[in-house]
This record gives C-alpha cells, sequence and structure tokens, in this order.
C-alpha cells in the first residue's frame, strides 16, 4: 500500500472513531466533545495527513479536489454528531440543514497542508 492511501486511510479512520466516540458516549460532555474533536483532532488530522501525502507528489488538482473532500467530511462529522443527536431527540419533525460554511475551515486547513507538504516535497526532491 503506498504512502498516499495510508495517509488518506489514517484520517478515514481517525473520522470513524472520532464521531463514533461521539455516539458511544463521549459526546454527553458536549462542550469537551466539540472542543476536542472539532478545534483538535480534526483539524489537526486535515492538516498532517495532506501533508504526508503531497509530500511524496504534489498535485494542485488532485489537492483541490482532496481539500473539498477533507471539508466535506469535516462538515459531516459536525451533521453527522450534534445536528443528527437533535433531530432524533425531537423525533425528525424538523430536519436539519447540512452546513456548507463548515466546509471551508476544513477545506482550508487541508489545502494549506497540501501547500505545505508540496513545499517540503519540492525541497526534498531539490536537494536530492
Amino acid at each position: 500500500m503506498k504512502k498516499k492511501s495510508k495517509a488518506g486511510l489514517i484520517y478515514f479512520l481517525i473520522w470513524v472513531l472520532t464521531v463514533g466516540a461521539f455516539w458511544l458516549g463521549l459526546g454527553r460532555d458536549a462542550m469537551g466533545y466539540s472542543l476536542l474533536a472539532f478545534y483538535g483532532v480534526l483539524p489537526l488530522a486535515g492538516l498532517l495527513c495532506p501533508i504526508f501525502i503531497a509530500i511524496r507528489r504534489f498535485n494542485l488538482l488532485g489537492s483541490i479536489f482532496g481539500s473539498l473532500l477533507i471539508g466535506f467530511s469535516y462538515s459531516a462529522a459536525q451533521y453527522l454528531t450534534f445536528s443528527l443527536a437533535n433531530m432524533i431527540m425531537i423525533s425528525f419533525e424538523r430536519i436539519n440543514p447540512f452546513s456548507v460554511e463548515a466546509m471551508i475551515g476544513g477545506a482550508a486547513t487541508a489545502f494549506i497542508g497540501f501547500l505545505i507538504g508540496g513545499i517540503i516535497g519540492a525541497v526534498k526532491r531539490a536537494r536530492g
């Protein structure tokens, strides 16, 4: 398995564990969970995994697509935790809309990671 796919797989596993932890009871402390998950773990993973992907090969179009994918997953994590729990509690009387705005933060963080990884990879290749 290539390093590129390992970093993507690692991000996916972190994402699944973060969402799963909410439903396994960690979400009872909503403030602590949201600080840890949405301001710590997911942004850090969304920054570091693209760095490792882009170190080997930087591709602008792939970076844009990867950034949008990570941004979507960041927004989906918020939707599948707090929004879904809210809808369940009110018996789906009101369906919460998917937050496209949350994608911006996740996508921006990932794109910065791709740029940093591209720069590191270019410096490594230039040195030989």
